[in-house]
């Protein structure tokens, strides 16, 4: 077994080892050279794209004549103005443009703050608030100004009340300043607390009674059970100590009453010895 690693055919050899490490060094090599060509490839096809959109967006725009394969750029020859190669035009020429009416109204906005504080003078009158002279109106103008004016006068003034919107006006203002109705009021917020407050009251005292009674047939059972106890712990010791019932005179058994040997009859046996004990443990209790 110790040989077997000398042998040339043998994986662990040290030249099938560096052999083997070589070669795939190689391929790492060959794999990393294959994928820097591809992505040399990829950077020139992106490249010739962009070259590409920009020469038509400057066609397009008129900055470019394409005159054979290698083009060239226009008004060159007639002395135009050279610029600089712009690779991004469309995204420039198609930029964010701000809302025109937004920006009005900001100014407008801005203005109207500013003449608010006193930073904006003019010596004439503010937009919006100009007024036409009296020479200048029309006989519809004048009109439409008179209704105004009166509008505002009516909204100045309070309507005439009705004799119907009047006496419910009257009948409020009493009902709201009747003492009577106060009165009323306070004696039903004092009823309804007193009610409350009597419920709160039967409610204990159910609940009182209710617990004594329980109180009270649980203590009398509890005495019962002492009393029953004491009963039967007395007529235990009576009996222990012979003070009890008068001893029974021993009488002669008959041969019919003896009880039956446990060596020929073990089973009558038993039940005799179960039927003593139960009449003596009868007897005790």
């Amino acid at each position: 077994m110790n040989i077997l690693p000398k042998k040339s055919w043998h994986v662990r050899n040290k030249d099938n080892v560096a052999r083997v490490r070589r070669d795939e060094a190689q391929a790492a090599e060959e794999e990393q050279e294959v994928q820097r060509r591809v992505e040399r490839a990829e950077q020139e096809a992106r490249t010739e794209h962009l070259r590409q959109k920009s020469r038509a967006a400057l066609q397009q725009s008129g900055g470019w004549k394409d005159e054979g394969e290698g083009g060239e750029r226009g008004g060159e020859g007639s002395g135009g103005v050279v610029e600089h190669l712009n690779l991004f035009p469309l995204e420039e020429s198609s930029g964010k443009k701000g809302n025109a009416e937004y920006l009005k109204d900001q100014k407008d906005e801005k203005e109207r703050e500013e003449r608010a504080i006193g930073l904006l003078v003019s010596l004439g009158p503010q937009p919006g608030t100009e007024v036409t002279p009296w020479y200048m109106k029309t006989g519809h103008e004048e009109e439409k100004d008179e209704e105004k004016e009166k509008e505002k006068d009516n909204k100045g003034k309070r309507l005439p009340l009705s004799q119907e919107e009047k006496e419910k006006r009257d009948r409020r203002l009493k009902d709201m300043l009747d003492p009577l109705k106060e009165m009323k009021k306070a004696l039903a917020v004092k009823d309804r607390k007193e009610h409350k407050s009597k419920e709160k009251r039967d409610r204990g005292e159910r609940r009182s009674s209710g617990g004594e009674s329980s109180i009270e047939r649980l203590r009398a059972e509890r005495l019962q059970r002492e009393a029953e106890e004491k009963r039967r712990a007395q007529a235990l010791l009576d009996q222990m100590n012979g003070t009890g019932k008068e001893k029974e005179r021993p009488r002669e058994t008959e041969e019919r009453e003896m009880p039956y040997n446990s060596a020929y009859f073990p089973e009558l046996a038993r039940k005799r010895q179960r039927k003593d004990r139960n009449a003596w443990r009868d007897g005790i209790f």
